[in-house]
């Protein structure tokens, strides 16, 4: 993904790497500078910024329940977002194919200082956009744009059926150091001013039957968004 900077310098931020770390296997995103005056060459070092620590944040860890601990996870899509000064680099994780797929991020006051741990750091808030339960799930490999309104919105990928890919764009807000994508009840409308249907699922507390069940498995279950 480029990133134009104030002051009319690219960047460019890179990569998609299935590591459990910074020992184990190498870093994963990256962010170069590029001259487009020159033919786009490389004006800087590769920093590495971004790779997976599922030892210590568990949404990195693979699997639909965060589970899976025989499956190292991605670091993949990353995308840099300039707010108040903050530079926020997002990265997808722990794979494409999970419910749990989500985005978290490193926050720097300068690009050059992505990538130097005693500059830029790993937010707390991570991640900042997930959605593991619904009709559509997942909310990972995303891209944040400012809208005509003003606001931010965050355009992502879902998964419907476990396999069928959809994009989906939610409300970001930002205050400081702080990033949320809203993703609750992603599954309805949401207007540009962010206001929320007054509707909801026609299932919603209706009775149902079956000819035959599995166990706990009642037919309202099939109906419970």
């Amino acid at each position: 993904a480029l990133f134009l900077d104030d002051d009319g310098r690219v960047y460019l931020a890179y990569g998609s790497h299935q590591t459990w770390g910074p020992t184990g296997g190498g870093n994963a995103s990256h962010v170069v500078e590029l001259d487009p005056a020159r033919g786009w060459r490389e004006v800087s070092h590769h920093s590495a910024v971004a790779f997976a620590d599922a030892a210590r944040n568990g949404w990195e860890v693979s699997g639909n329940g965060n589970d899976d601990y025989r499956l190292a996870p991605y670091v993949e899509g990353p995308w840099i977002t300039k707010v108040g000064g903050v530079y926020f680099l997002q990265y997808a994780s722990p794979g494409t194919q999970f419910f749990t797929y989500s985005d978290g991020f490193f926050v720097a006051k300068s690009l050059r200082d992505l990538g130097h741990s005693h500059h830029s750091k790993y937010s707390p808030f991570s991640p900042f956009s997930a959605k593991p339960t619904g009709f559509m799930r997942g909310a990972g490999h995303g891209s944040i744009f400012r809208g005509l309104d003003g606001g931010l919105w965050h355009v992502t990928t879902a998964v419907i059926a476990r396999r069928i890919r959809r994009l989906v764009i939610n409300p970001v807000h930002v205050q400081g150091e702080w990033m949320n994508a809203d993703t609750y009840l992603g599954d309805f409308p949401v207007g540009v001013d962010g206001r929320r249907p007054d509707w909801q699922l026609l299932s919603l507390h209706k009775p149902a039957t079956a000819s035959s069940t599995s166990g706990a498995n009642a037919p309202s279950r099939a109906f419970d968004e």
